[in-house]
């Protein structure tokens, strides 16, 4: 992914119509054991969400597991995920080559500071001319 398409889908996010349904932002270095430390954060979630938006955070957190199970490539570090259920469904897969933290974030807007975090700090190293054509690994839509 490089630096123009990591904007793309940051500023695709940050548009993101607002919807009655929850999104979760799910961010993992695929080189820890995230399973267990997402499990933990979504058992923590449920526990803060209105009951009548369960059924939308569940159906939210099933298609991500699914990715997890399917859809993570080998030789990516960092992997990013944002899903909505109910009746104005989202997905979208980030993969790239930068570890990102672990974490699960729910909330109407996608959380972006794992992304900004990655945008601001892993490409700073490279001169403007650079960061057009720099790549941070693959990346993959759904």
């Amino acid at each position: 992914m490089d630096y123009g398409e990591l904007q793309r889908h940051i500023r695709e996010l940050a548009s993101l119509e607002q919807s009655d349904e929850l999104v979760v932002s799910c961010y993992i270095n695929a080189a820890t054991n995230y399973r267990k430390t997402i499990r933990e954060q979504v058992s923590s979630a449920r526990n803060t969400i209105d009951r009548k938006l369960l059924p939308g955070f569940w159906e939210a957190i099933g298609r991500i597991e699914v990715f997890f199970g399917t859809g993570i490539m080998a030789e990516s570090r960092g992997v990013a995920v944002f899903a909505r259920g109910g009746e104005s469904p989202f997905f979208l897969s980030l993969q790239s080559g930068a570890p990102l933290p672990n974490s699960l974030k729910v909330g109407f807007k996608p959380d972006l500071d794992s992304l900004i975090h990655l945008r601001e700090n892993y490409y700073r190293q490279w001169s403007t001319e650079e960061r057009t054509t720099a790549s941070i690994g693959p990346t993959t839509l759904q």
